[in-house]
């Protein structure tokens, strides 16, 4: 996915904003860049990563064609992958309930798993 790409991406996901939610969103917005997560983003160069608020990223998973959050410790670096299918207006209703409550939710939901077939 070109910088472009994403672009038309995110503007596409923002035309679907209420505008409260454009107004968070433009609080939290970065440019574009790329951050990586081994080993997943590895063969596309890493993921688009396109907000960040506190410890954590809101980012494009190219795999799964859909926006995520994780947390970071490095700027640069995700700490862990999600395979979220979620247009962006979806993401980022979870960044305000974590924003509102303080809770991150991930108690529920973890990185994928590999399934392990005994047949």
């Amino acid at each position: 996915m070109s910088a472009a790409e994403i672009d038309a991406r995110v503007n596409e996901g923002y035309a679907h904003l209420s505008p409260a939610r454009r107004r968070l969103f433009d609080a939290l917005r970065i440019a574009p860049e790329r951050w990586q997560l081994h080993p997943w983003g590895d063969t596309c160069g890493g993921f688009w990563v396109v907000a960040l608020f506190g410890r954590q990223a809101l980012w494009f998973n190219e795999i799964e064609d859909g926006f995520n959050r994780s947390r970071w410790t490095h700027l640069g670096v995700l700490d862990d992958y999600r395979c979220n299918q979620d247009e962006l207006q979806h993401a980022l209703a979870a960044v305000e309930r974590i924003l509102q409550t303080g809770n991150d939710g991930d108690s529920t939901l973890g990185p994928p798993q590999r399934i392990i077939d005994d047949a």
